[in-house]
């Protein structure tokens, strides 16, 4: 992106009102959050997945109308533990993630509002033969209830 990325005009020259979504990832937590504050003002319903390099700052990041908020330093933290202490788990998410030529995969399939109250079968998953549902992943008051199976 060419210019200061925390003006309206420069993110609508780079088309912000045709986007899927957008990362905000600067170097600089306060201008990944006027970035967020931006785009979210411009348009609310894009998603919006900000970098925050100190915790302090995820949730003035999160309320500035970031969907996600992904630290870098913690998530390097975790994965370092986790190699250490499940390191075959570490592997398996590994392959699943980022081989797309492996049979094993996780993929997310979104559930369209007309499925409410249908059970499995019905929901014209037929062409997945090979899938296996591990997780549903609902709203409920606002809350999200993830791995509920």
């Amino acid at each position: 992106m060419n210019g200061d990325e925390t003006e309206e005009n420069v993110l609508e020259i780079a088309g912000i009102k045709k986007a899927a979504g957008l990362f905000a990832v600067s170097t600089d937590d306060n201008v990944n959050l006027v970035i967020t504050f931006l785009a979210w003002q411009m348009i609310p319903d894009l998603r919006i997945v900000s970098k925050s390099n100190y915790a302090k700052n995820f949730d003035k990041i999160k309320k500035t109308g970031a969907n996600s908020v992904v630290s870098p330093n913690v998530i390097g933290g975790l994965r370092i533990a986790s190699e250490m202490i499940r390191s075959a788990v570490v592997t398996l998410l590994d392959t699943m993630l980022r081989d797309r030529d492996k049979a094993l995969r996780v993929e997310e399939i979104p559930v369209k509002n007309s499925s409410a109250g249908k059970v499995l079968k019905d929901l014209g998953l037929k062409n997945n033969r090979n899938a296996l549902l591990i997780a549903i992943n609902e709203k409920i008051n606002g809350s999200l209830i993830l791995m509920r199976i």
